[in-house]
């Protein structure tokens, strides 16, 4: 597969489009969770300083800077800034009301919890993945078991750290009483690496990223090395360190003489050993699987600052067949990521690069899974059995969804036969599921731009046959077919037609509309008829101030598209999702099990979710509600925003909804939960006193409904769940009454 062209489409406009959506298979912890521990670390350190100054008590060595914490916040999905920044805040409050309690305690290092929790990691992954190791790591991890607890502890505080490069003198850690000594077993043991003036020679690659900016300015102006500049140019980091980096590497003697000087400010630098560091990565990975989570799940957690709901770990199935998959699997993240970096760097020659080893693979067929042999085949057909999802842990898969940036940069060319070619092979392989109904409906007209209406419409109609096209791209599938299929080429009218093409109930009102830019959300001015006045409102503000009105049926309403949802699935279904499921739970940190994205949810609870869903439809919804806002309160689970609805707003809009709206909605979510994780409507209206809802999709002017939205309303009309669609247009374009129609 030719790539020809693709440079012309990498350009900074290409992130903004489908193909920058599409390829975040990986991705890093938020910069808000970075925020975070920022945050995080000086408020311990300050609370920490007032309290010694309050009791005129030695609580052991203050240190010189805050004590580097590294915490995740994990928002539900499609959890808003503000609600993140909510979290961020109560972690942080429930971590000083945590040392408030212990005020006569000194409390033990942040180190000693990471050292007692990483030999709990080592013991995990030798026990259960220890053939994916090779014996120089597994000595590796022998050697770390026998060094002091000091030396241990300031092995994971300087992994936690950004680094490489860290300055030996101003390493000061409770749990290292002796840090030169710590630092000393270090090195012995393989695990440091020390920079001194007679080890410069060694190389000091990343040495000038840990200088600051006023560091930078003097050594380079020592070597006569600043640039000349005007006296508005502004002069960045940045910059700084790429002079200082180059002049390091120009030559052995500059080198040398820089070293000595830069040395001479910062003192004896350390670093971890990259065979260290590479191999507590490899722990990390295969104790977590999830990119995303770190060892600090185990401080917040012992902090008591994190609370994770409690159920059964089993690890019966490894995650990998064999060594060569798991290494296989790591340099395909770096593929990924180095995709990822290319595009937000919007550099075209980046991205064919990047792309290149995903589009040899699928040439290959690796995304078939056919060239496993032997043992790997057996461990292939047992996952396919009863974990089909570790299948997200492979090369392959990274791969499939790599190739899906791909068909998107050939078809934005125009390269349609090529973009075909890439589907095709995409379609024949067994990864990525959820996404061969876009993958169908891409094929069916990327074929129709080539002239081929009669081989698209054949395409659309195979597509329907395959039962992993789902909901939204489902009905896209049979839309298309009807619009293609008109006489003489199709006489016969498919059954499923008079659903697919049902408009929902649409109501319009008038308002004017007062900025449109693209990019930009459309703002209104309040129309005369529900209050009027200067200010603006967002489409979703002005549906909501429409339906509180008279006019509107005086509902009580929120914005919640599926968050609420998210929420009420998330507790009324917490004992389904929590029940003990092999293989579901591999570590303690989950918010959801692992198989809840597949179709072996539901089967594998089947009997349970049939019961709960019985439960909620005879009523008993605000009762479980209450249940377990009182049991599991600020515990994570996926979904559930314990800030953004109180337990009574939650109470009555389970009420309003009723039994049966309730056990539809869970239904679906249970049944495909990543089918159905998007395109709910936006509102949620409600009448206490008359203890009924309904739901609406707000569009503006030019919007439409997309097909997702069109089968979640379609679904929940079908379950009996009142849904409609409030169109707000501008008066000049209104052409009816306000109303409904």
């Amino acid at each position: 597969m030719r790539l020809s062209g693709i440079r012309k489409l990498a350009g900074p406009s290409t992130p903004a489009g489908g193909a920058c959506r599409q390829r975040r298979w990986v991705k890093a912890v938020a910069q808000t969770e970075s925020d975070f521990e920022h945050h995080l670390d000086n408020c311990l350190a300050q609370r920490a300083l007032e309290r010694s100054s309050a009791q005129k008590s030695d609580l052991g060595r203050t240190p010189s800077a805050p004590v580097p914490v590294s915490v995740e916040v994990q928002p539900a999905p499609d959890a808003s800034g503000d609600l993140v920044q909510q979290a961020m805040h109560q972690a942080t409050a429930a971590c000083l009301a945590h040392q408030d309690q212990n005020l006569k305690r000194v409390p033990s290092g942040t180190g000693n919890i990471l050292r007692t929790n990483f030999l709990l990691v080592i013991d995990t992954v030798t026990k259960h993945d220890g053939a994916l190791l090779v014996q120089g790591e597994l000595d590796m991890l022998d050697t770390f078991r026998g060094l002091p607890d000091p030396a241990q502890a300031l092995f994971l505080r300087l992994f936690q750290r950004s680094g490489p490069w860290f300055r030996q003198r101003t390493l000061d850690y409770s749990e290292v009483p002796d840090v030169n000594a710590a630092v000393t077993q270090l090195i012995n043991a393989g695990f440091a690496r020390q920079l001194l003036h007679s080890t410069i020679h060694r190389g000091m690659d990343g040495v000038a990223e840990m200088l600051t900016v006023v560091e930078l300015t003097g050594l380079l102006a020592g070597a006569h090395l600043m640039p000349k500049r005007g006296a508005s140019a502004i002069v960045t980091k940045a910059s700084l360190v790429g002079i200082m980096q180059t002049a390091l590497d120009e030559s052995v003697e500059q080198q040398q003489a820089l070293g000595g000087a830069i040395l001479g400010v910062t003192g004896p630098l350390l670093r971890l050993d990259p065979s260290a560091v590479q191999l507590v990565h490899r722990l990390r990975r295969l104790f977590f699987l999830n990119e995303g989570q770190d060892f600090s799940r185990f401080l917040v957690s012992d902090l008591g600052i994190t609370k994770y709901p409690q159920y059964r770990t089993s690890r019966h199935l490894a995650a990998f067949p064999d060594r060569q998959a798991l290494l296989d699997y790591e340099l395909a993240l770096q593929q990924g990521l180095a995709l990822d970096s290319a595009f937000e760097d919007g550099d075209a020659a980046a991205v064919e690069a990047a792309l290149v080893p995903a589009l040899a693979a699928v040439e290959a067929g690796q995304h078939k899974l056919r060239h496993l042999t032997g043992p790997a085949a057996e461990w292939l057909a047992q996952v396919k059995a009863e974990a089909p999802f570790l299948l997200r842990y492979s090369a392959a898969h990274i791969h499939t969804a790599m190739c899906t940036t791909a068909v998107s940069l050939l078809e934005k060319q125009r390269k349609y036969q090529e973009a075909t070619e890439l589907l095709q092979q995409l379609l024949g392989g067994e990864l990525c599921k959820g996404r061969r109904g876009e993958w169908w409906l891409r094929l069916s007209m990327d074929t129709q731009h080539m002239g081929r209406p009669e081989h698209s419409l054949e395409l659309a109609e195979t597509a329907l046959a395959d039962e992993n096209v789902r909901h939204g791209d489902r009905l896209a599938l049979q839309r298309r077919v009807l619009r293609l299929g008109k006489p003489p080429r199709r006489w016969k009218r498919p059954p499923w037609a008079a659903q697919a093409c049902q408009e929902p109930m649409e109501v319009r009102i008038e308002a004017c509309m007062t900025s449109s830019a693209l990019g930009l959300k459309s703002r209104f001015l309040v129309p005369e008829s529900l209050g009027g006045g200067e200010d603006t409102l967002g489409v979703e503000q002005l549906a909501l101030l429409y339906y509180a009105s008279p006019e509107g049926g005086g509902w009580t309403g929120k914005h919640s598209e599926n968050g609420i949802w998210a929420t009420l699935f998330g507790l009324l279904m917490w004992e389904v999702l929590f029940m003990d499921v092999p293989g579901a739970f591999r570590t303690p940190f989950q918010t959801s099990p692992l198989d809840l994205p597949t179709p072996l949810f539901y089967p594998a609870r089947q009997q349970a979710i049939e019961a709960r869903l019985a439960e909620l439809r005879a009523g008993a919804g605000p009762h479980l509600l209450q249940r377990r806002y009182n049991e599991n309160r600020s515990e994570i689970c996926s979904g559930v925003n314990w800030e953004r609805e109180g337990l009574e707003e939650l109470v009555e809009i389970a009420t309003c909804v009723g039994g049966s709206g309730l056990a539809a909605v869970c239904q679906l979510l249970a049944e495909d939960h990543s089918g159905w994780a998007g395109g709910m409507p936006d509102l949620l209206l409600w009448k206490p006193g008359e203890a009924v809802a309904k739901l609406s999709e707000v569009k503006g002017p030019r919007d439409r409904l997309s097909d997702q939205q069109r089968a979640w309303i379609t679904a929940l009309t079908s379950a009996g769940v009142r849904c409609e669609v409030l169109k707000v247009l501008e008066p000049k374009a209104a052409g009816s009454k306000r109303g409904k129609r």
